[in-house]
């Protein structure tokens, strides 16, 4: 059975930050890979590290999210807020 998306999900909920991380993906995928050059099927150009850090993102952010009580209107601010502390980790 096809999974159907939401066409208004509540901001900041798991879906919203799925989605977001989807299209940046894509985005960042068109970048990626120089025209012409075949590649294995795995990613290329630190793909898989970015990949890696948007998870850990996307997690703290859905933990911060239900912590507070899943508020409406708030995906955002979970995710910069849960960019900033990977940030001042990682230095």
């Amino acid at each position: 059975m096809a999974q159907v998306r939401n066409q208004d999900p509540a901001e900041g909920s798991r879906e919203v930050i799925d989605y977001e991380l989807e299209r940046q993906e894509r985005d960042q995928n068109r970048v990626d890979h120089l025209p012409g050059v075949k590649v294995s099927g795995q990613p290329q150009g630190g793909a898989v590290a970015k990949a890696e850090r948007e998870q850990r993102i996307r997690d703290r952010a859905h933990q911060m999210w239900e912590e507070n009580g899943r508020p409406e209107g708030s995906g955002e601010q979970f995710w910069l807020r849960s960019e900033e502390e990977l940030d001042a980790h990682e230095k």
